[in-house]
């Protein structure tokens, strides 16, 4: 069996079970979230489980097959796929007095040459320390 599918099917099944598990906490756990974080953990649970799905039909060798195939142009894509789009955000964060602790939300829109759009949400808390 190719190294690289191995590789690629265990980080994706790691990275879904991480997304799973938050979205767990929520679901059987009972744990609050405003509805902007709640929004961001379903995309990227839902992200992460077709990413998974593709890892592993690659993996069986049924890639080509399905609602996971890829032509260039989807409406859902991963990190890691043709029509992937990937943005980083950096900013300072806030000095000295700020509320313990600091929650930064990054909501961004993407639009297609097709007109087609998709939001999604993320976000990073930081503890004082």
């Amino acid at each position: 069996m190719a190294e690289d599918k191995v590789s690629a099917y265990r980080e994706a099944y790691d990275a879904w079970q991480k997304q799973l598990a938050g979205l767990h906490e929520v679901l059987l756990e009972g744990k609050r979230l405003d509805p902007i974080r709640l929004k961001g953990l379903l995309n990227r649970e839902a992200r992460a489980k077709r990413r998974y799905d593709r890892a592993r039909l690659r993996l069986l060798g049924i890639e080509d097959e399905g609602p996971f195939s890829d032509d260039g142009d989807a409406d859902v894509t991963t990190e890691d796929g043709p029509d992937a789009t990937v943005c980083t955000f950096t900013t300072k964060a806030p000095g000295p007095p700020f509320n313990n602790p600091l929650v930064n939300t990054v909501t961004v829109t993407v639009k297609d040459a097709g007109g087609a759009t998709a939001t999604d949400a993320d976000d990073c808390t930081v503890n004082k320390s």
